[in-house]
């Protein structure tokens, strides 16, 4: 090959390198700078002039064997006695529609009154941050059910939250919600 031809060859492969780096957008989508995140949310569910849950946002920092990251997550935090229905084998969003719940569980089930994670977004190996954060649920669905147990005047209900999150912020907004004073309620009726 002609010396001219080597650099126009030469050329050519920088200027296509460019141009797929510059309109992939796997590149488009990670970012140096962390994202912002939304308030802090309180939510009074059973009307009672009380607040049930929080939903609050902070960075973390994990560490693995070969690899280590910051983040952020959005956590559901019961107030008072209030309690959220929790599995030990899976991950905070693992109810479904027409899943039964229980007021009392057996393992893996249990009630917790403490904080769940139900939104993280955290950064890769070299430390850029994705564009999309993830429910921490086992499957991707449009909404996410869990079950909560309520104190309202003394008395126990349980119920369940449905609810979306916003991928492209973190947000949690609740669309439906549901209570008895029953043994068990079926998620989404």
């Amino acid at each position: 090959m002609k010396p001219c031809n080597r650099i126009v060859a030469l050329l050519f492969l920088v200027s296509t390198f460019y141009n797929c780096n510059k309109d992939n957008p796997e590149n488009e989508s990670l970012s140096k700078s962390p994202p912002s995140f939304p308030q802090s949310q309180e939510f009074d569910l059973n009307s009672d002039q009380n607040i049930d849950f929080k939903v609050t946002y902070g960075y973390f920092t994990w560490d693995g064997i070969n690899t280590s990251g910051d983040g952020i997550s959005g956590q559901l935090i019961p107030v008072n006695q209030n309690m959220i229905l929790s599995n030990s084998s899976s991950l905070p969003l693992f109810l479904q529609y027409n899943d039964t719940i229980k007021a009392d569980v057996l393992t893996p089930l249990y009630w917790r009154n403490y904080q769940t994670e139900i939104v993280t977004i955290s950064t890769t190996a070299d430390y850029f941050w994705p564009k999309y954060w993830s429910a921490r649920s086992p499957q991707k669905r449009d909404s996410y059910y869990l079950g909560v147990k309520v104190i309202n005047n003394n008395a126990k209900l349980i119920g369940w939250l449905k609810f979306q999150v916003d991928t492209t912020n973190g947000s949690f907004s609740i669309s439906d919600k549901s209570f008895t004073d029953k043994n068990f309620i079926v998620a989404g009726k």
